[in-house]
């Protein structure tokens, strides 16, 4: 990825970006670039209003059309799930596993019995 195309990234996420869980827009200091691509990169980002912790994926999608003098390239930056988010997710989806497992399993008459 080129340096201006970065540089734009990091400035339209410091205008655009809020926090999932408060609300709140973050700041530059708050983020860490975690990992960058040919079109795109990586962040973690800190709330320092609540503390959540995200990750976000900013995706330059016409990275030709672009040259440094632009302000604004077209860029999808999609909020990506939070710890919390991302272990409520998986503990719910255990317990229907769970449960599914129970229900094939089941050799009793009363299905009653799958929920004591």
């Amino acid at each position: 990825m080129k340096i201006h195309h970065l540089k734009q990234i990091i400035g339209q996420m410091t205008k655009k970006i809020t926090c999932p869980q408060c609300k709140k827009e973050f700041k530059g200091e708050d983020m860490d670039m975690t990992q960058v691509n040919e079109s795109g990169a990586q962040f973690r980002v800190t709330c320092p209003h609540c503390k959540t912790e995200s990750n976000v994926m900013a995706q330059i999608e016409n990275p030709n059309r672009i040259t440094p003098s632009q302000q604004s390239p077209d860029m999808k930056i999609p909020i990506q799930e939070t710890r919390l988010e991302k272990k409520k997710r998986l503990h719910e989806a255990q317990k229907v596993r769970t449960l599914s497992d129970e229900v094939k399993n089941f050799g009793g008459i009363d299905i009653g019995e799958l929920f004591e």
